[in-house]
Formats: C-alpha cells, sequence, structure tokens
C-alpha cells in the first residue's frame, strides 16, 4: 500500500528525500516558469511540502505565499523561502485569502491525489481566490514513466489518477517533461520509494538495484472561466 499522504506527517525527511531528489536539473520549474508568466505576479501555491520546489519558482514572482498543512513541512519551507516568500500552515479546501486575491495558483503533485470531494472543495477555494484572467497550474505524474512502472501502475491505471482533471474537470496538457529522480544511492532510492511507494516498488528495487528513476510529469492548465463553467 502507498504511504504519499502519511510521509507528510510520519515521515517528513522521507518525504523532503525524495523531493530533494525529484528534476535535480530544474526542467519542471524552468518549463513552469515560462508557460505560467508568473513572472512580477502574486501567486499562490497549495501544498508547497518542504518548499525545494518553491524554491526554484519563487523568485520570479511578485509575491509568492505558500500553503501547507504539514507542521514540519511547513517549517522546512519557511526556512528554505524565508528570503523568497511566505509560507502559512493552512488547509487547500479552506485557503485563507480573500477572493480575487492572486493571479495564479500552483499545486505540484497534491490535487490529482486528493480524495474526490476534498479535490472538488480545493479546486473550488483555488478558483474562489483567482483573479479574472488568471489560471491554476497544477504538476502531475505522467502515466508512462519508470517510477509508474516502480509503482505497478503504469499506463491505464496511472492515467486514471488524473482522469478527472482532463476529462471533465476543465484542465487540459500543456506539457510534458522528461526528467529523473536522482537519490545518492541505490540504498536511499530503494529507503524513500520503498517506505512512499510500498512493497512493489521495495521489490523492483531489491531485483535492479538504482540511484536513478526515469521520471516523466505533465503540467495542466486551467483557465478561471473554463473551470467556473465545468462541471
Amino acid at each position: 500500500m502507498e504511504r504519499w499522504r502519511d510521509s507528510y506527517r510520519e515521515a517528513p525527511d522521507v518525504f523532503d528525500a525524495l523531493s530533494r531528489a525529484e528534476d535535480p536539473d530544474g526542467r519542471l520549474a524552468d518549463t513552469l516558469l515560462r508557460l505560467a508568466g508568473l513572472a512580477g505576479r502574486e501567486v499562490l501555491e497549495v501544498g508547497c511540502g518542504s518548499g525545494r520546489h518553491s524554491r526554484r519558482l519563487a523568485p520570479a514572482a511578485a509575491r509568492w505565499l505558500a500553503l501547507e498543512p504539514a507542521p514540519a513541512l511547513a517549517r522546512l519551507a519557511g526556512r528554505r523561502l524565508a528570503d523568497v516568500g511566505v509560507v502559512v500552515r493552512g488547509r487547500g479546501e479552506a485557503l485563507p485569502l480573500a477572493g480575487g486575491a492572486v493571479d495564479a495558483v500552483v499545486a505540484t503533485w497534491v490535487v490529482a491525489y486528493l480524495p474526490p470531494r476534498l479535490r472538488a472543495a480545493v479546486l473550488a477555494e483555488m478558483l474562489r481566490v483567482l483573479r479574472p484572467g488568471g489560471a491554476v497550474w497544477l504538476v502531475e505524474n505522467h502515466w508512462q514513466s519508470e517510477l509508474q512502472e516502480l509503482r505497478g501502475k503504469a499506463g491505464a491505471r496511472a492515467r486514471s489518477e488524473i482522469a478527472p482533471l482532463l476529462d471533465d474537470g476543465g484542465f487540459r496538457v500543456v506539457a510534458t517533461v522528461d526528467t529523473e529522480i536522482v537519490f545518492p544511492s541505490a540504498d536511499e532510492a530503494r529507503r524513500v520509494l520503498g517506505w512512499i511507494c510500498g512493497d512493489e516498488a521495495r521489490r523492483r528495487l531489491e531485483e535492479r538495484p538504482r540511484r536513478r528513476i526515469g521520471h516523466r510529469a505533465v503540467i495542466l492548465r486551467g483557465d478561471a472561466s473554463t473551470l467556473r463553467d465545468g462541471p
């Protein structure tokens, strides 16, 4: 059984180790910055985790507000982003902002994995705080990658995780980014991915030890008008 959400509360060190291993060349951040036009904008990030990805994105914005519900991760993100943004504890379904407060909302590997009712509540809140003409930008896992194979979910099963966003959620894929997850050692890869992704990933990494895991991500865009008009 996978334990993504458990890692936020029970093992923030494991979650941060994965975050530090993801996208070492910054390809995702560079692509998102280019597509989203965040320079000079007021941006809300929902679920910033340990702030590792935020650190690459926040300096471009005029104001970067990062929201994180897990206390340990919020403290770590606060230290990482002290000079480029503001980190607050809070939940995506009750954003501590007035309506129309930001130009863009960003969430990396957050929304697709929420339970359906919570996902709907978080998206409604994102739209509430978004200014007219703004957009919600999501980074999620592509359904075909070495990471998905480790999870035992490559293909249609993995696509089903983001299907609600694509098929009737008003989002569209605007970029696919090939990158890697690079750990310091094969043992660390097995420790971290085994803890989070479960026995299937641990078994595969024992059979074929490696520290570099091929990863593919998608960037999704949802415009304020499209999302408000959607089901």
